[in-house]
């Protein structure tokens, strides 16, 4: 099923258009309307339409404009089959429409069979495409999740732990061209040996683990039209994600080098201008910010943002490879299935900022946009570890309701006063009222599963007096400890 953008200033003919295509059983199982090209550019990534149906004339950007907006595009978008249905026949308007790629150019009011017939034709590009891209992932054996998998530390399945010769991640790139893309990219997966381990593809860009010794292989083909970026060589799993991000550093630097079609990392880090690299000190202040104060990672963040402009000596592609060194760095530490999950995008941008971020104009944009995306992650990231204090608190005094709230703290390493704020903000529950309930439940169970006397109970849950203890009991259950076990055993007996 397919999702159509049908963009009109008149409401009443998107509906009308979207009633006949229901009935005629096409396979487009949702609609979007926007009254305007503008509204269409701004709902255009958030909808995810596969196809489109425009008038011409409509208040501010027209049909035609939006048309050439589309097609200007670097993703998927761009070779979206789109359809103009207008009321103007001027032959200006449809050698335009042409020149932009429409699929078809009708004229209002459009006969039903001429509109079923457009639409259906419609569909046949949209399988053929759909046929195309899978054939081409099959062919190179793509398996789209495996450096994710590889990122994360708790599945170590996907590839082989040690490799005596060394793996290198290859890089193939269309440069932001994405016609012929997977095509050319399949034409270098034949040119290498069955060994080679064909890891992610995404949008104009495609990722290959390589062993070593095939490398003069790859240099030695010509596959053209494809920037390719190689890693130095690793020997383990725990090394790819250094590997990433020498491709990125990579791709940043290749217009300081001679031009050429493959890139090495060893070459970058050979030319005179080489980046110092971002170190551990310039992140431990972030890292110690992350997921506690939203100020201090903002003061952090600026701070290292001050430091990568004096490392790259005001380089705007300098700039962007050390921001991506940064973004890959964040991404290995906080990197989690269940944080991705929630921050999919967020974590898609840190995977591949190298690519984005390039494209900015001014280093105050890359900065803005990092930071943007670090400070929902560090946002999310408070409410993990909140809510795995109370978690570990909650099953601390399930286990050992004896324990008092500095031990508690103790053992959870926070202070007593962050414990006892956060419980009672967290599950409207003060700490104190918790820890009765769980002793009581624990001091009824003691009463009827054991003999121990009601000095001895109170002491196994907490209580050095008795006579205290006797008072809380007495207040939670209604009755004493003594009169408890004797109306459970007569129920009983």
């Amino acid at each position: 099923m397919y999702r159509l953008m049908l963009v009109d200033d008149q409401r009443i003919i998107m509906e009308g258009i979207a009633k006949l295509l229901r009935k005629e059983d096409l396979p487009f199982d949702h609609f979007i309307f926007a009254s305007s090209g503008e509204e269409a550019l701004e709902r255009l990534a958030g909808e995810a339409p596969d196809a489109m149906i425009t008038d011409i004339r409509m208040p501010g950007m027209d049909g035609l404009e939006l048309c050439r907006r589309i097609r200007e595009r670097k993703d998927e978008f761009r070779d979206m089959p789109i359809l103009i249905l207008t009321g103007y026949d001027e032959f200006a308007y449809a050698r335009e429409a042409i020149a932009q790629k429409v699929l078809f150019y009708l004229l209002k009011p459009v006969r039903l069979e001429e509109l079923y017939t457009s639409c259906r034709m419609m569909v046949d590009v949209l399988e053929e495409r759909k046929v195309r891209l899978s054939e081409s992932a099959a062919q190179m054996n793509l398996r789209e999740h495996l450096i994710r998998n590889a990122l994360n530390p708790t599945d170590r399945t996907s590839l082989h732990e040690e490799h005596p010769e060394g793996l290198l991640l290859v890089q193939a790139r269309s440069g932001g061209e994405l016609r012929g893309f997977y095509q050319k990219a399949a034409e270098l997966r034949r040119l290498l040996t069955e060994s080679l381990y064909a890891v992610y593809v995404r949008d104009a860009e495609t990722y290959f683990l390589l062993s070593e010794k095939e490398l003069p292989q790859l240099v030695s083909k010509e596959c053209p039209d494809l920037e390719i970026n190689v890693s130095r060589p690793f020997y383990d799993l725990a090394s790819l994600p250094e590997a990433i991000r020498q491709i990125y550093q990579v791709h940043m630097r290749r217009a300081d080098l001679p031009r050429q079609r493959i890139v090495s990392y060893e070459e970058i880090q050979n030319a005179q201008s080489g980046l110092t690299l971002i170190g551990l000190q310039d992140l431990r202040p972030l890292w110690n910010a992350m997921g506690k104060d939203e100020r201090k990672v903002r003061e952090a963040l600026e701070e290292l943002h001050q430091r990568i402009l004096e490392k790259s000596q005001g380089s705007r592609s300098g700039t962007a490879a050390l921001y991506a060194a940064v973004c890959m760095e964040i991404y290995k530490r906080y990197y989690s299935i269940p944080l991705a999950k929630v921050l999919k995008e967020e974590f898609d941008f840190l995977l591949h900022s190298g690519m984005s971020l390039i494209h900015q104009e001014k280093v105050e944009q890359m900065r803005d946009e990092v930071a943007a995306c670090v400070v929902r992650i560090s946002g999310k990231l408070g409410e993990k570890q909140k809510e795995s204090i109370i978690v570990q608190a909650k099953d601390l005094i399930r286990q050992h309701p004896e324990l008092s709230l500095n031990e508690a703290a103790q053992r959870l390493h926070i202070s007593s006063q962050y414990l006892s704020t956060l419980f009672h903000k967290e599950t409207g529950i003060a700490f104190g009222d918790f820890l009765i309930q769980e002793r009581m439940q624990k001091a009824c169970h003691l009463l009827l599963s054991t003999k121990l006397t009601a000095e001895q109970v109170a002491g196994q849950v907490g209580y050095t007096s008795e006579k205290h203890f006797f008072v809380v009991f007495k207040k939670t259950m209604g009755i004493s400890p003594a009169k408890y076990r004797k109306n459970k055993q007569n129920m009983e007996g």
